[in-house]
């Protein structure tokens, strides 16, 4: 507000009272209270500045805009980080999904391996590689649920709230 009125005519109007002992502006001093008063009105209009209030409304315009272009910058930030976490949300899902149904096949992968352990055509070894891809299978469909709520955390973060 100062710079964009600076080169606008400015009215100071100023009052005061003064209940003083001894009052300086009577005369003679005497030691008894007496109460005086002055009122003013003071005009100032700058006529000629070279410019500088020019300039400084200038300055103070490109400021603002400066700061509005930045927080457009901070509100598209904002968006694109949200999107992405949706996506990382999206992405979480499908691949515990997936890992679901690796789960299941390596169960399933495992019970044939025994069955083709106990009828004899089947080697130890065979059924302990079934029982450590089963062991694998669920191991990553835990990690990708873990991963899933970070996501989801992190979402939430995103937007605000408290997780």
């Amino acid at each position: 507000a100062s710079v964009v009125g600076a080169s606008e005519p400015r009215i100071v109007a100023r009052a005061g009272v003064d209940p003083t002992r001894p009052n300086q502006m009577f005369v003679p001093r005497t030691d008894e209270w007496r109460t005086s008063w002055n009122i003013g009105v003071e005009m100032t209009w700058l006529l000629w500045d070279s410019g500088k209030a020019k300039a400084d409304r200038a300055t103070a315009t490109a400021q603002a805009d400066a700061v509005g272009h930045q927080i457009e910058a901070q509100d598209d930030l904002m968006v694109l980080e949200i999107r992405q976490r949706l996506w990382d949300l999206e992405a979480g899902r499908a691949a515990l999904a997936a890992s679901g149904e690796a789960v299941v096949a390596a169960t399933e992968a495992r019970r044939v391996v025994q069955e083709r352990f106990s009828a004899g055509v089947a080697t130890s070894t065979e059924l302990l590689d079934a029982d450590v891809a089963m062991l694998e299978a669920e191991l990553e469909r835990t990690r990708l649920a873990a991963s899933l709520r970070l996501n989801e955390a992190r979402l939430i973060r995103s937007v605000g709230g408290t997780p």
